[in-house]
Parts: structure tokens; C-alpha cells; sequence
């Protein structure tokens, strides 16, 4: 699948309201998103997070991360680690307050095959 495709396929996920796309360094490859005030300090903001958590869960010998949730008083995002086009990126579904994160969860796992 391709980043439109992806993006476009995210952003039609019943309850998402927004999506971005970062390389792994925090770089800002797509954004699709509205409310943050700076998409690039979100993209380098998740990239050190995903890097934190990626290296947690290493030493807890649990495995490479596939997805994980941040949500906080105001928002839901799930941050997914996605193969698009043979490039690893990290893909940010912004989630809206009465959403079902299982079901979008399990709609994203089938758009990455």
C-alpha cells in the first residue's frame, strides 16, 4: 500500500479524525491532522517516545513494538509502527473522544496486512 492510500484509508476508520505520518527520526512525512499547534514537534515528539518504548520493551525481552496509546485528559492517539513502500515509518491515528479503540485497532491492523 502506498502513504495516500494509507493515509486516506486511516482517515475513514470510524473514529479517527486525523492521521500523520513520521519517519522514524521524527521527520515529518504527512500530516492530516488539526488541533496541534506544531505538526513537526509532534512527529520528533513521537519518534522519541516510540524509540523509548522500543527500547523498554527489548529489555523486558518482550519483542519489537507494533502499536501504543497515549491518551490524555483531551486527546486519544495510537501510534502504530507500518512497512510502507519498504520505508518503516510511524503512523499517528488521532482518535475522537467517543471512539472505539478496539475497533479501530482492529481496523488497523487490517490495512497493514
Amino acid at each position: 500500500m502506498d502513504k495516500n492510500s494509507l493515509m486516506q484509508n486511516t482517515g475513514s476508520i470510524s473514529g479517527v479524525q486525523g492521521t500523520m505520518l513520521s519517519k522514524k527520526d521524527g521527520l515529518l512525512v504527512e500530516n492530516r491532522t488539526s488541533g496541534f499547534d506544531d505538526p513537526n514537534m509532534l512527529g520528533a515528539v513521537l519518534s522519541s517516545m516510540y524509540t523509548e518504548v522500543e527500547s523498554k520493551s527489548k529489555r523486558m525481552q518482550r519483542g519489537k513494538p507494533v502499536r501504543f496509546t497515549i491518551e490524555t485528559e483531551t486527546d486519544t492517539l495510537s501510534v502504530s509502527d507500518v512497512n510502507v513502500e519498504g520505508e518503516n515509518l510511524l503512523l499517528l491515528s488521532h482518535l475522537s473522544a467517543n471512539s472505539d479503540l478496539d475497533l479501530v485497532n482492529s481496523s488497523l491492523d487490517l490495512l497493514k496486512g
